[in-house]
């Protein structure tokens, strides 16, 4: 019994530090269109999302899941992808884009 307690620790604390990982995340679900660094131009069409600021990445990424946001016409490609993340991970993924840097330092998204 002893030892089955500190492992359902180790293990519990194991998965919310995956969970919340958002270079992981991020390299998982928008790395293939936005870039590695969050560089591209994703689809050619989009401004890149590196630096943006944290709450200018959520906001964005909460108005995709609930189907308010539509930028580009990509909503509809945007809405699943974003509708499984919880508010920990949305907020992971926010502060990784923001800790990548660049030029686009982003208090709010691009307006539709």
């Amino acid at each position: 019994m002893r030892l089955i307690l500190p492992l359902f620790s180790i293990l519990l604390f194991s998965a919310l530090s995956h969970a919340s990982d958002g270079s992981q995340l991020y390299g998982q679900h928008c790395a293939a269109c936005h870039g590695q660094y969050a560089e591209r131009h994703a689809w050619n069409v989009t401004s890149p999302i590196a630096g943006w600021k944290p709450d200018a990445v959520k906001q964005a990424l909460l108005g995709y899941k609930s189907n308010n946001r539509d930028r580009y016409g990509y909503g509809a490609y945007m809405h699943p992808q974003v509708s499984k993340y919880t508010a920990e991970e949305i907020d992971a993924i926010a502060r990784y884009i923001y800790s990548l840097g660049g030029t686009h330092q982003q208090e709010t998204p691009p307006s539709e």
